[in-house]
């Protein structure tokens, strides 16, 4: 009799210790996302928000993105702030946390703290996303249908998809010259035309490019760090991912990297204006123009 109770005990704590594990698994598989994402890295930020005017301000947005939630070299553990927020998600998958401010007095400076925990891959892994084609049609900002894009892809295709994309990096990083940051988004043909611009314009040249040899190309916004930082607004950076042997990966013509360093690359957005998604490489988006905002 005893025994068997020993039995029904112990069969019963085997059962209790396999659920547990599966769940554990389970969770620890939704935090981390899929493949293997085996560095860590923290980040904080802050945001402050000035009402310029002498008067009250009501039902004030403001909108930010969140890191984005996977990519092939990072995936998104955890996301807070001290401030309570909706979360919206465009059709790229971009994230944004939108914040509403019921008043702000004449003059009252408010500011928003976030942090995000994060993990990161050196190599790239395997992602279950939309399809790449997606990201071979022209836009505003990246011509890639434009004759001239068309007659440069052309010159410089190669036998690979990969040996296409490096002619083109190399190409890209060696007739541009950095002009450092301009405000506005010029385009992939201002780039080509004009032989110069920021990170944006290089990363849209080299994506219209890779577009026009039909190469999946995409322009990420986001941050170059190392190690956990303190998010600058300075620091603010556009790449490109493009996508063969079924993968995506990380190329930055500005910064002059081919598929190095990428575990220190931060991406918080996709930028492309042919969906539904933010058409510019803006990062803030505030309801009220009378309410300054800084990083």
């Amino acid at each position: 009799m005893n025994m068997s109770k020993h039995k029904k005990i112990t069969i019963a704590g085997l059962v209790l210790i396999l659920v547990t594990a599966t769940v554990w698994l389970a969770v620890g598989y939704q935090n981390k996302g899929m493949g293997n994402y085996p560095i860590d890295k923290n980040f904080k930020w802050r945001y402050k928000l000035v009402n310029t005017r002498d008067v009250p301000l009501s039902d004030v947005s403001f909108s930010v993105f969140s890191p984005y939630p996977i990519t092939a070299n990072q995936t998104v553990t955890k996301v807070d702030s001290d401030k309570s927020y909706t979360e919206i998600t465009d059709s790229l998958g971009n994230q944004l946390l939108r914040f509403t401010i019921p008043v702000m007095a004449p003059h009252q400076s408010l500011f928003i703290d976030l942090k995000a925990a994060l993990s990161f891959s050196v190599t790239p892994q395997d992602l279950n996303d939309y399809n790449p084609d997606n990201f071979l049609n022209h836009s505003s900002y990246i011509e890639s249908e434009h004759p001239k894009i068309i007659e440069t892809a052309r010159k410089l295709k190669k036998e690979t998809p990969v040996a296409t994309t490096r002619a083109n990096y190399d190409w890209v990083r060696n007739r541009l010259e950095y002009t450092g940051y301009i405000k506005e988004d010029r385009g992939a043909l201002y780039a080509l035309e004009h032989r110069k611009g920021d990170c944006t314009e290089y990363a849209y040249l080299l994506t219209a490019l890779l577009r026009a040899s039909q190469i999946p190309a995409r322009v990420i916004g986001g941050y170059v760090y190392p190690e956990s930082s303190v998010i600058r607004a300075q620091d603010y950076h556009n790449w490109v991912e493009v996508f063969f042997d079924n993968q995506w990966h990380i190329v930055d013509p500005q910064k002059g990297r081919f598929l190095d360093r990428t575990q220190e690359y931060l991406a918080f957005r996709i930028i492309d204006d042919s969906t539904d998604a933010l058409s510019n490489s803006h990062q803030i988006i505030i309801s009220d123009k009378n309410v300054k905002v800084s990083l």
